[in-house]
């Protein structure tokens, strides 16, 4: 896939939602400048991306070519592939970090705002039948602070426990990133 400038694609990418997107749209959606959009524009028709029809005297419709609807779909499947890389790494870290504390006779507890992250732990509990792990909503559910481990994904939840003197890890700062470049 050839090197186009960010926002060619942020263009493209509005293109192949809205065929009859004008540039004054295009400006406002990117917060690029007429003279920018005019540019881009441009480079896309002369990469063989996009073509020019004309609908009326003044009106100009963008049609995607078959080379810009493959690069489209190139690039959504890549960012599919890389977040799923990312889910699958947080959910190893996970599995792996509970297992560990197993181990060590410590009882694990989740705790954290329902967001995505919580669904993607609570879906590798399912898969892979992490039943130790308990679920909470409130410090106060943790039974035993000396035998317990607070698992969480986000820094505010973080400082609670640590300041009320819980044992904490935070499942996101454990992720390597090496892992999901």
């Amino acid at each position: 896939m050839t090197k186009l400038p960010d926002t060619d694609d942020v263009v493209l990418s509005h293109i192949y939602n809205n065929e009859d997107i004008s540039q004054r749209q295009l400006v406002e959606k990117t917060n690029l400048s007429l003279g920018s959009i005019n540019i881009c524009m441009h480079r896309l028709v002369n990469r063989g991306l996009v073509k020019i029809e004309r609908v009326s005297a003044r009106q100009l419709r963008y049609v995607l070519t078959p080379k810009g609807i493959t690069r489209c779909m190139t690039k959504a499947v890549n960012y599919v592939r890389h977040a799923y890389k990312q889910i699958s790494s947080l959910q190893q870290t996970f599995a792996d970090t509970v297992k560990t504390y197993q181990q060590q006779g410590r009882t694990t507890y989740l705790l954290g705002p329902d967001n995505e992250i919580y669904t993607i732990l609570v879906q590798a509990i399912a898969e892979r039948s992490l039943d130790q792990v308990f679920y909470v909503t409130d410090l106060k559910e943790v039974k035993d602070k000396k035998t317990s481990i607070v698992l969480v994904w986000d820094e505010q939840t973080e400082k609670e426990c640590i300041k009320s003197g819980f044992d904490v890890h935070n499942l996101v700062t454990a992720i390597n990133p090496a892992d999901v470049i």
